[in-house]
């Protein structure tokens, strides 16, 4: 990582500097393990305590923050500061643009310039790879896919034919675009597969985690909007739609034909049943089952319910041992109780009986 001044750093970050602008600072460190030369982000107050006792060289606070210690850099908003400050300390490996010797590269590709294919990776025939692209170790590119600028395809990515990924795309290790969708009918004795013919588009900016699998349509495209961040081991079905700027968090299971609106957030391990549609801005929690239409707010729970409503029923959980006890004895004492009454008023009670 190349070091940089804490002037340099407070200005890229658009903070307000109290301390030393001179000092060095070589690398970001979690501020329970910084010491010196380093800079630390403490952006929550459940960690205010390292404050004061922590090791960093430097720290980067929310303004506001009490703080006695030298060398701060105050910002707005401590989670975005850490991003940007992460960025400037990156350094991606170097790669030189050219085809390693082990690749194969089909003699139809086109590249655009500075173009980086590693050994073993495989680009199909009539693919179509945009400029600053690099294909890492054993990826397979199918024939007729096209790739945009910048984009990251990282080892052992599969992406099989006519698939279409816009710019600045990064696909870690491991994932496969464009496998058949889960279509077939029974047939007589057996099940016939529907063949799936459709495609899978990417738009720009979107990063998709490690293991992941998203279907091709049947006949149309399986698209991810522009701006969307997947999660590791997500399966996105055949037919799906998921709108701009979603989230979607590990171990997401999205079934066919779903439609999801811009800005929409998926927790860890949350399903989606089939031709479901969620409006924007939805926010589903984790392991959160959702089987009919939602249009707005936070849903959790299997079946999904309203925050509220379900947050009711989870107060109530603890106490249903409780309340099957408190019911049974009350339906005992109005068991005796009717007894009781049919034993001092036989009479009444047979007719107040229908």
């Amino acid at each position: 990582m190349a070091a940089m001044t804490l002037g340099e750093i407070a200005e890229n970050l658009g903070g307000d500097l109290h301390g030393d602008a001179s000092l060095v600072i070589e690398s970001v460190r979690a501020p329970e393990h910084a010491g010196e030369g380093t800079i630390a982000v403490v952006y929550d107050r459940r960690f205010a305590v390292h404050l004061e006792n922590s090791a960093a060289g430097a720290l980067v606070i929310p303004r506001g923050w009490e703080c006695r210690r030298g060398n701060l850099i105050r910002v707005d908003e401590g989670r975005s500061a850490l991003a940007r400050l992460l960025a400037m300390f990156d350094e991606p490996p170097a790669l030189t643009a050219g085809i390693e010797s082990g690749a194969h590269v089909a003699a139809s590709a086109r590249f655009g310039r500075d173009v980086y294919v590693a050994a073993g990776a495989s680009v199909g025939e009539h693919v179509v790879v945009g400029d600053r692209v690099r294909i890492l170790a054993n990826a397979v590119i199918g024939d007729g896919t096209s790739i945009g600028d910048g984009c990251v395809i990282h080892p052992n990515v599969t992406i099989y034919p006519r698939m279409r990924i816009g710019r600045r795309v990064f696909i870690h290790a491991g994932t496969v675009i464009g496998s058949d969708g889960f279509g077939y009918v029974p047939a007589g004795n057996g099940i016939q597969k529907i063949p799936q013919i459709g495609s899978v588009e990417i738009e720009d900016d979107v990063e998709i985690g490690a293991n992941c699998t998203i279907d091709r349509a049947t006949v149309e495209v399986t698209r991810i909007g522009a701006g969307s961040k997947i999660d590791d081991l997500v399966h996105i079905a055949h037919n799906c739609d998921v709108g701009r700027n979603s989230i979607i968090v590990a171990q997401v299971g999205i079934a066919g034909s779903v439609v999801i609106g811009d800005g929409a957030m998926l927790g860890g391990q949350a399903g989606v049943a089939e031709h479901v549609r969620i409006g924007p801005r939805v926010m589903i929690g984790a392991q959160a089952g959702v089987h009919s239409d939602i249009a707005s707010g936070e849903w959790l729970g299997t079946p999904a319910l309203p925050r509220e409503r379900f947050g009711r029923m989870a107060a109530m959980m603890p106490h249903l041992p409780e309340y099957r006890d408190r019911v049974r004895a009350l339906e005992e004492r109005a068991a005796a109780l009717e007894k009781l009454i049919e034993e001092l008023h036989p009479r009444e009670s047979s007719e107040r009986k229908p």
